[in-house]
């Protein structure tokens, strides 16, 4: 693990390459997702985010796509190969890029996890580690994807029917 008073800088990209991003600071927060958005989004049984201030990126190569997951926000992912790369809140400062598109992802150390309840049991990964349920409206935590009590419906995205008590990104 890096220390945590050091700058250093960052980069990464996706599989083939077009989209490539920067940023400098201190070694970022990461944690585990197991919300079942984010399994379908990545493709894997969790999902693995390290966190920057938007301010702070530079896309070095072509820009990502972004395709809007939930009403609350959007993904972004390479045109070209398909890698995903990020999570965007609407209205938030932070971005969440994913740390399997980070040149060195031995840098970073996840630091918890959320979704606890939709972890897939064999997922033995960060034991340990903080958890956190999938909550309901709790908009003090921007680490969380609040739903409201009747689910999810947009019919723009085609997502319908989203159980209130899963994550939705």
């Amino acid at each position: 693990m890096l220390p945590a008073d050091w700058d250093y800088d960052w980069t990464g990209g996706c599989l083939c390459g077009d989209c490539r991003y920067k940023f400098e600071g201190k070694p970022p927060y990461s944690g585990y997702c197991h919300c079942d958005m984010c399994k379908k989004a990545t493709g894997g049984p969790f999902a693995v985010f390290f966190q920057t201030d938007r301010a702070k990126l530079t896309w070095t190569g072509r820009a990502p796509s972004s395709y809007r997951s939930s009403p609350i926000a959007t993904r972004g992912f390479c045109p070209t190969c398909g890698s995903p790369l990020y999570l965007q809140y609407d209205g938030d400062s932070i971005i969440r890029l994913t740390v399997g598109s980070f040149d060195r992802p031995e840098r970073i150390t996840p630091q918890g996890h959320y979704g606890a309840e939709s972890r897939l049991q064999w997922a033995d990964c960060g034991k340990g580690l903080p958890e956190e349920e999938t909550q309901v409206l709790a908009p003090r935590h921007r680490n969380i994807c609040p739903t409201n009590e009747s689910g999810f419906d947009d019919r723009r995205s085609g997502m319908r029917g989203v159980h209130p008590r899963k994550m939705i990104c």
